[in-house]
């Protein structure tokens, strides 16, 4: 799989996520039983998670994974979904630059 490739993959799929959301409007805070993940939930954890591989990616190291910390982030993100889709968009377009940037070394790791 080329760069550009993977690039169109994860714009797609950030881009997928967030008309799936907006199509839920206010049920995008929604979650069965009130225990169930929301999808507001799922896409802050993707915007999240875009933005710590696109560290990973450019540090070529995985940091201390901090849980509490991690989560705290997720939860208060999910209570807005405008701003966790928003930040979806952006830690994917910084991560689509960084995989711009890589090279066939950097591929076999």
């Amino acid at each position: 799989m080329t760069n550009d490739e993977m690039i169109e993959l994860v714009r797609k799929s950030a881009a997928d996520l967030n008309e799936a959301t907006l199509g839920l409007g206010d049920k995008a805070t929604w979650s069965v039983m009130d225990k169930g993940r929301t999808a507001a939930d799922q896409v802050a954890e993707c915007a999240l998670i875009s933005g710590f591989a696109a560290g990973i990616l450019t540090q070529k190291t995985c940091p201390p994974l901090d849980m509490p910390a991690y989560t705290a982030a997720r939860t208060a993100l999910a209570t807005e979904p405008e701003k966790a889709m928003q930040t979806l968009t952006e830690n994917t377009e910084t991560l689509a630059g960084v995989i711009g940037g890589l090279t066939s070394d950097d591929h076999s790791v």
